[in-house]
Order: structure tokens, then sequence, then C-alpha cells
């Protein structure tokens, strides 16, 4: 049996459109096992933090250090999987993040509570920059997450970092196990 061209493109943009499929699947749960990473890491940190806030600094330090290292493992696995020179997504977030702590730490100089709240929101304004190019997902994630960040930031007192912990870190986990079923 043979195919006339009509036949012949449509099948090809079947094929097309399964390969884009299983390209944004595999990216997903490769996205998925950062964003639950970071979302138990931030979860733990912000839960010390509200148990111990002398140590927030060294907490956060350290609990950063241990996200970092576990990107960079998962990062490698983007890599293997096609998805192009892995650096550059380690050189923006890197970018980022000195962007951040010259603004928070050196300009701003934010006490502890402005500082859960800073950070939060500007990485959710990364997850919303990301989400023109990943899909609506994370344009969503970020703005949820940043608006209850922010709510918790003016209604809660003392217990603004288990607050955090819940929704933050939660949410982080909560839209990666999402993001591993899509």
């Amino acid at each position: 049996m043979s195919m006339d061209a009509t036949q012949a493109a449509d099948a090809l943009g079947e094929i097309e459109a399964l390969r884009q499929a299983t390209r944004r699947s595999l990216a997903y749960r490769l996205a998925s096992a950062k964003l639950i990473l970071w979302g138990a890491i931030v979860a733990a940190a912000d839960l010390m933090t509200w148990l111990t806030p002398a140590q927030a600094a060294r907490i956060w330090i350290a609990l950063t250090a241990v996200g970092v290292i576990g990107s960079a493992i998962l990062g490698r696995r983007l890599a293997r999987n096609g998805y192009g020179p892995v650096w550059r997504i380690f050189a923006g977030f890197a970018l980022f993040f000195a962007f951040g702590a010259f603004w928070s730490v050196v300009i701003g100089h934010f006490n502890g509570r402005q500082m859960l709240a800073f950070w939060p929101t500007l990485v959710m304004f990364g997850y919303c920059l990301a989400g023109l190019w990943l899909g609506r997902v994370y344009i969503v994630l970020g703005l949820a997450v940043a608006v209850l960040v922010v709510i918790g930031y003016v209604a809660l007192g003392p217990a603004y970092p288990l607050y955090l912990a819940v929704v933050n870190g939660g949410g982080l986990v909560l839209c990666g196990f999402w993001m591993r079923q899509a």
C-alpha cells in the first residue's frame, strides 16, 4: 500500500507531535525531581529556621549547598538525555542568585523576615520567566507560591517560617509530583 503526499505529511506530523510529547514528558520528569529536591530542602530549611532562628544563615547556606550538588547530579542526567549545554543553565542560575544576593545583602540589608520573603518570591519570578519557554505550569507555580508567600509575610507573625515550609517547600514538592504524572 502506498501513501500520497498528504498522507505522508500527516504521518510525519503525527510522528513529530509524538516526539515532542515524549521529550516534554522526559523534561517534566527530570524537572519534577529537581522540584521535589528543592521543595524538601526549602521545607527543611524553613522548619529549622523556625525552630532555631539564630542559626538561619548557617542552615540556609548548608542546605543550599546540598541542593546545588543534587541539582548538578540531576543536571548531568539532562545532558545525557540530549538537552544541550547544561552549563548555560547553571550559569543562568548563578547569575540569578548573585543578583539576589547583591540586592538582599549588599543593597537591601534585609532582616531575617524580609530575607525569608525575598528569596522565594525571587525564585518564583524565575519560575514565571522559565514558564514563558517551558510551559504554563511554571507560571502557575511561580505566581501561586509568590502570592502565598506575600500573604503570609503580611498576615503572619513568628510562625511565618513554618508557614513557608508548607507553602513554599510543600508547593514545590506537590508540583514536582504533579509533573511526574504529566
